[in-house]
């Protein structure tokens, strides 16, 4: 059995240090390194990119509303021109540097707030999409499995990349628990992985209300900016290898 994980990494700016890319980044096969929106500052992007290269580990870019001071979790009201400028201009950004360093993008997952609100608002998504294929037209897209993303994604012909969750609380729906929500992060290492094996081996999600819904997907993430992500990803390795899964972009 094989499974891609992803860890969302590059989010520092500046001096505001977020995460611990250098240690995460050897278990990990895929990592969506942010753009500028949320964090990333160009030495860290770079950083980054030259890391995930090192360790032969898939690029993705992880662009957000434009909003450091927020991390990019709160909805940013924008025009259309505007959000397409700014999803664009964080695409090409890593982009480039990712080309400059001889690697390739191959997907886009939007952070935060704005991958919400595209999985559930169909001219957003639009936007969004728009904006990143007008940079590189055979990207793929990670978001949320039966999201609007997902269905406007197989609409237009666009590869799209299924991704969960492990450290944070589902609803009914399949949808996130807002942050906002008692106990919708989880901190317990047990907790985890007992979302990354349910997911993973049985294809399916208890949510936060006790229900179990189905859950098929190609990708696990686990943010990068948690607090316990490295404990978070060295259990999730330990698990896997107890039970032959083997991690593969």
């Amino acid at each position: 059995m094989t499974i891609d994980l992803n860890c969302d990494m590059g989010e520092s700016y500046y001096e505001h240090i977020v995460g611990c890319d250098a240690e995460i980044m050897p278990f990990v096969t895929s990592c969506n390194i942010a753009c500028g929106g949320h964090g990333g500052d160009k030495d860290t992007i770079k950083k980054t990119v030259d890391l995930a290269i090192q360790y032969g580990v898939r690029i993705g870019a992880h662009p957000s509303y434009s909003d450091i001071q927020n991390f990019g979790r709160l909805k940013v009201d924008m025009s259309s021109a505007q959000l397409f400028d700014t999803i664009a201009e964080q695409v090409y950004t890593l982009n480039t540097i990712v080309q400059n360093a001889g690697g390739m993008v191959f997907y886009v997952k939007p952070h935060g707030a704005l991958y919400n609100a595209m999985s559930q608002d169909q001219s957003e998504s639009i936007i969004v999409m728009n904006a990143i294929l007008s940079v590189k037209d055979d990207l793929s897209i990670m978001g949320m499995p039966k999201s609007v993303t997902h269905v406007l994604a197989d609409q237009m012909g666009v590869s799209f990349i299924k991704e969960a969750f492990i450290d944070r609380a589902y609803d009914e729906f399949g949808f996130l628990v807002p942050r906002s929500t008692p106990h919708s992060v989880y901190y317990d290492v047990t907790q985890v992985v007992d979302q990354f094996a349910s997911i993973v081996c049985h294809q399916n999600v208890t949510t936060h209300t006790g229900k179990q819904i189905g859950l098929e997907v190609e990708s696990i993430c686990i943010h990068g900016d948690h607090p316990m992500a490295l404990e978070f990803v060295r259990g999730v390795e330990n698990f896997a290898k107890q039970n032959c899964i083997n991690f593969e972009s």
